[in-house]
């Protein structure tokens, strides 16, 4: 998008759009001049006053002029757009409430949702909008029954909605979202935001909490994480205004749930704000749990702060609640938490280098899957199957199973080709791409880890924004290309640090180890492999140590051929 600013208009230049606006015919002098004056260039401020007093009934149409009917007072003109709009209205007292009404619906709306809501026959009202279209403070586009009006301009909406009454803005707002669930129950469920919106301002909480529920839902399934976080965020500002009680508790720990998991995607999975929702999440399970009450996302309540604190680095604690989420699983009826349970006990066992335990859960959650594509909505619409193959890929790979881990990675590659999902091709190419990256095979520029580098920018992934230009690094090391790959990950890792991600940090400083030692250059190499093994010691990451001792052996090697005591 580009922008574009725009200077106000010239005298001149307003003098000629009013002139286009009373068709060529010449104000009085003194009008003109207000006009023009009290505008100040605003071009929809010029065509309305403008308006607003060829209707005033202060000028008579003399032909090719216009000339007052009588004295010219100080507030003979509207001082502001507001006014302007506002007594254009008035003047149109008997068609207001059509004007009203569609202000209340939005910007743009139809006939048909129109006739639905407005208490009037349909002959009046379309009269009514055949005039406000006249007046040009409507656009319509379309025939009627199928016509479509728009206002001018979103002041014009502004002005019409403003002079409602509260009570009667709400009756209207109330009117319309029910219309729209009982009505045009397809629509709704199409435009989840829009009911909710109505329900909002009608100012119906649970109903409108619902429905931002499930515009959020929604947006979760079109990965849009963005809007996703908006949606939620907007039904836990209504529930924040509601009496405490379990249901409101239940409510809150859904949303709570779901909104960590849609900022994970948006800003990281360590990100201040993801911690946040979660720890509150977790909270309110706890509390639930006490209150021995069920709830659908009470596994979701802990599965969440698992993931958190791996990505944070306290795999420990990741592990513990790992162990308990996969027992709240297999208590309830939800496959999707079980399925899930055994993914995130794949996760927190990997990373400790339980490569045994970790291939077993990641088949068990993959037999139960099941043949059909299974979408989370909590999981901003992803599918589970492509994040335990991650995890039986690797697996298979640290075990000494090269070629089943490749075969895994192209299977869970092909698989996501049928996906809509960007986020699932970037995760799948991802997967396959790291595979090929430890077999030693580079890869062209279009290859698995170049596409999922690139729809990881394009999508802005902020969960893989900034590990993919590191995983890319070692391939840039594989096509003997180490001091661009030193480059990238170097660029990377302030930006690892700031979101508090620890998670695969082993693996990236073994990437930059290795990249150094291509270049001989020993001691940067052993900076970055101490490091590895630093955080590897601290966080109880130690599914790479291996490969980091290996390489401090290499460059010990490289730095004196004789310390092989030290290497070894």
């Amino acid at each position: 998008v580009s922008e574009l600013s725009l200077s106000r208009l010239s005298k001149r230049q307003g003098a000629q759009l009013v002139q286009k606006v009373t068709g060529g015919k010449a104000l009085p002098a003194e009008v003109l001049d207000q006009i023009v004056a009290k505008t100040e260039g605003v071009p929809l401020f010029v065509e309305e006053l403008t308006k607003t007093m060829l209707e005033s009934g202060l000028l008579n149409d003399c032909g090719d002029r216009y000339e007052l009917s009588g004295p010219l007072t100080p507030l003979a003109i509207p001082s502001t757009l507001q006014d302007s709009l506002m007594a254009r209205l008035d003047r149109l007292a008997p068609i207001r409430e059509v004007a009203q009404i569609g202000a209340c619906i939005g910007r743009q709306f139809t006939h048909e949702l129109l006739v639905a809501v407005a208490p009037m026959p349909e002959s009046a009202l379309d009269s009514a909008l055949e005039q406000l279209s006249d007046a040009q403070l409507v656009f319509q586009r379309g025939t009627v029954p199928d016509a479509i009006y728009m206002f001018k301009h979103a002041l014009v909406q502004d002005a019409a909605y403003s002079s409602l009454l509260k009570s009667k803005r709400q009756q209207y707002h109330q009117r319309i979202a029910a219309t729209m669930v009982e009505r045009f129950a397809e629509e709704a469920e199409a435009q989840p935001e829009f009911v909710a919106r109505q329900f909002t301002e009608a100012g119906l909480a649970k109903e409108a909490i619902a429905w931002w529920q499930k515009a959020g839902k929604r947006a979760s399934l079109r990965a849009a994480p963005a809007e996703c976080v908006a949606n939620y965020e907007k039904a836990l500002k209504i529930l924040a205004s509601m009496p405490a009680s379990l249901d409101r508790d239940n409510t809150e720990l859904g949303l709570q749930v779901a909104l960590g998991f849609a900022l994970m995607l948006l800003k990281g999975w360590g990100a201040p704000d993801v911690g946040n929702a979660i720890e509150r999440a977790a909270e309110l399970g706890r509390s639930l749990n006490r209150a021995q009450q069920t709830s659908p996302d009470l596994y979701w309540s802990l599965r969440a702060p698992g993931t958190y604190y791996m990505t944070r680095g306290r795999h420990l604690l990741a592990d513990e609640i790992a162990e308990e989420a996969l027992r709240v699983a297999a208590r309830g009826n939800d496959v999707d938490a079980r399925i899930d349970s055994h993914n995130l006990r794949a996760m927190t066992a990997f990373v400790q280098a339980k490569f045994r335990l970790a291939r077993e859960h990641a088949e068990l959650g993959l037999a139960l899957y099941g043949p059909t594509p299974r979408k989370h909505p909590l999981l901003l619409g992803q599918d589970t199957k492509i994040r335990l193959s991650w995890w039986h890929a690797w697996t298979l790979w640290w075990q000494g199973y090269p070629d089943q881990a490749l075969e895994r990675g192209r299977e869970i590659a092909a698989y996501s080709r049928q996906s809509t999902h960007p986020f699932e091709k970037c995760w799948a190419m991802m997967i396959l791409g790291t595979v090929q990256i430890f077999r030693r095979e580079p890869s062209d520029e279009n290859g698995a880890m170049a596409i999922a580098v690139q729809l990881a920018r394009e999508h802005e992934f902020n969960l893989f924004k900034a590990w993919m230009p590191c995983y890319h690094a070692a391939l840039l090391t594989l096509q003997g290309r180490p001091r661009e790959a030193i480059s990238a990950i170097a660029e990377q890792l302030p930006a690892i640090n700031t979101s508090g991600n620890q998670l695969h940090l082993t693996l990236i400083f073994a990437f930059l180890a290795d990249a150094h030692l291509k270049l001989a250059e020993v001691d940067d190499g052993l900076v970055a492999a101490d490091e590895g093994l630093r955080i590897a010691e601290q966080n109880a990451e130690s599914y790479h140590a291996a490969e980091l001792h290996r390489l401090r052996g290499e460059l010990l090697l490289i730095r004196s051929p004789s310390a092989t005591a030290e290497a070894e």
